[in-house]
């Protein structure tokens, strides 16, 4: 499957040269209306990549495994599966066309703020988007995360999750995660680290 994400527009869509797969794609897009949320059922692992995922989706009787064409592909589908796994998920907008054929279109959620789009890990989970995160007037607060794939508390911003860009990690990022986890209820959310690892726990 191709995958390519707009976030100016807030869109990730599928599509497809292969013809098999271009009809179920168009199966899946006669089970969904725009608005209709696309159930997600897991993940296993890409059977030609070991170090990529393969999605699983479906819609009414349809089921569709997501796997990419190219690393491109690839890194998105993991970017796709936390927004299932820590975010609201995949919204149906509808079918376009594209120079391969078919195409189906998604977004990830609406910014609370201003109602756009989104189709980011970091907009979906925090439900604003990129502008205005840039406009927000930030109030930080540690929470658990990752620092150099270490446990490590950092500061992110309450109002847009934006992580503070002034925070340096101290010599030995290590924390004691039984006494932070144990300090109340958490939530999971994620920083990106350029190359999309990087889970952290956030604590409420």
């Amino acid at each position: 499957m191709q995958i390519t994400r707009d976030e100016d527009a807030g869109t990730i869509t599928w599509s497809t040269a292969n013809a098999e797969t271009a009809a179920l794609l168009a199966r899946l897009g006669e089970n969904l209306t725009p608005g209709a949320h696309l159930d997600y059922h897991g993940r296993t692992t890409d059977p030609s990549d070991a170090n990529a995922l393969r999605l699983h989706f479906k819609a009414g009787d349809v089921e569709l495994n997501l796997v990419g064409t190219d690393v491109r592909d690839k890194n998105l589908i993991g970017s796709i599966r936390d927004i299932c796994f820590y975010g609201s998920g995949l919204t149906y907008v509808g079918a376009g066309e594209v120079a391969s054929g078919l195409s189906l279109i998604f977004t990830c959620g609406t910014c609370k703020l201003c109602g756009r789009q989104v189709a980011t890990y970091r907009a979906a989970t925090s439900e604003v988007c990129d502008t205005c995160a840039e406009q927000c007037e930030h109030v930080f607060e540690e929470s658990m995360g990752q620092s150099q794939g270490r446990p490590a508390m950092l500061p992110f911003c309450l109002k847009c999750r934006v992580a503070d860009p002034e925070w340096q990690p101290d010599a030995d990022p290590m924390v004691d995660m039984a006494r932070v986890v144990s300090d109340g209820p958490v939530t999971m959310l994620f920083i990106e680290h350029g190359d999309g690892t990087g889970t952290m726990i956030k604590k409420k």
